[in-house]
């Protein structure tokens, strides 16, 4: 396992850096995977939808090109498709949630939708983003937050 404490903060970036500026970008570490999960942020004009994994046992950056699972046949009572869309966010949340081997998407912003109140679950198995109903009053889009999950109580705070 690698320790990123071990490498100054410049030269760990310039040696190991394939992903371009993005902020306010949210992630995760996976630590099954030993990887760093990346979503979206911003460059200088407009909001980004891609998703990368740094593998820190390979110090390399792998750029993911996952399709969005959407509830279709609910939503617009169409077949269920598969869609290569880009879910261009900034200030959103990544969390790993380790029980159902996936990370959760919540919140952010985008210059095409506003404040994003779905909630989006990246599978670590199959590499696709999905909607899912969930239960309870969801939260208002949110930008700028922060969560984690606690895995006693199964909850994300």
């Amino acid at each position: 396992m690698m320790s990123v404490a071990k490498h100054t903060h410049g030269s760990f970036l310039s040696r190991y850096s394939a992903c371009s500026l993005h902020s306010p970008h949210a992630a995760c570490f996976v630590p099954e995977l030993n990887s760093l999960f990346v979503h979206g942020g911003m460059n200088f004009r407009s909001q980004l939808g891609d998703t990368w994994r740094f593998d820190l046992d390979q110090l390399s950056w792998i750029k993911l090109n996952p399709t969005l699972k959407k509830r279709f046949a609910e939503v617009n009572n169409l077949p269920n498709l598969d869609q290569k869309i880009a879910m261009s966010l900034a200030g959103h949340s990544l969390t790993y949630l380790p029980h159902a081997g996936s990370i959760i998407l919540i919140g952010g912003y985008s210059d095409n939708t506003g404040l994003n109140a779905e909630q989006y679950f990246y599978n670590l198995t199959s590499g696709h983003w999905s909607t899912q109903k969930t239960k309870g009053y969801p939260p208002p889009g949110m930008y700028g937050h922060s969560a984690i999950y606690n895995e006693g109580t199964a909850c994300i705070f």
